[in-house]
């Protein structure tokens, strides 16, 4: 069966904002970090893309991209569809489930826990590990940044994301969102 499917609410409404936003923030390449489009017909154009996912996020590298999988069909709503990771490169372990849905995604990526979504962790304590080194690095960047420029450095891109989304038009949206408590809640786990 041939299912027509529609954008997800969630995912219009950001592509809508980052649209708007764009011009504001022209030094971010995309304001969210991720190359946003909706084709139903895209599965993302990889041997290793699902034949039944449908593409909705690229990152820009090594052909990793997210897509909604619709289980050949019978998910007919896409803001209820799991989402996939796919990245071409990682030979042997192609594709993976990393959110029970389009809401939870932005959730993890928006949330700063962007990191469950672009790598694979063993354990919980090797994701806390992770968060260590991403905030040591963060750190570590924003005193280069004050000591060059003389002046407080801007943080990471996502903060500056996070802040703007307040401020969009689907930031109530955003704001229900339930928050990560910890590694897997959300995500697929192995």
């Amino acid at each position: 069966m041939v299912h027509s499917y529609e954008i997800p609410p969630l995912l219009g409404e950001i592509m809508a904002w980052e649209k708007e936003i764009k011009q504001k923030v022209p030094y971010l390449e995309t304001p969210t970090g991720y190359f946003l489009q909706f084709d139903p017909s895209d599965n993302g154009g990889y041997r290793s893309s699902p034949t039944d996912a449908i593409m909705f996020a690229r990152t820009g590298m090594g052909g990793i991209h997210f897509s909604f999988l619709t289980d050949f069909g019978s998910v007919t709503d896409l803001s209820l569809a799991p989402i996939i990771r796919v990245d071409p490169m990682n030979f042997g372990n192609c594709t993976k489930l990393v959110a029970n849905n389009i809401r939870d995604f932005f959730v993890l990526h928006f949330s700063e826990h962007e990191g469950l979504l672009l790598n694979d962790f063993e354990s919980e304590e090797h994701y806390l590990s992770y968060l260590r080194d991403q905030e040591d690095e963060d750190e570590d960047n924003e005193e280069e940044s004050e000591i060059s420029t003389g002046r407080s450095g801007n943080g990471r891109r996502s903060r500056c994301v996070t802040w703007l989304c307040s401020a969009s038009a689907f930031s109530a949206s955003l704001r229900d969102m339930p928050t990560c408590k910890r590694y897997g809640e959300h995500a697929g786990t192995n």
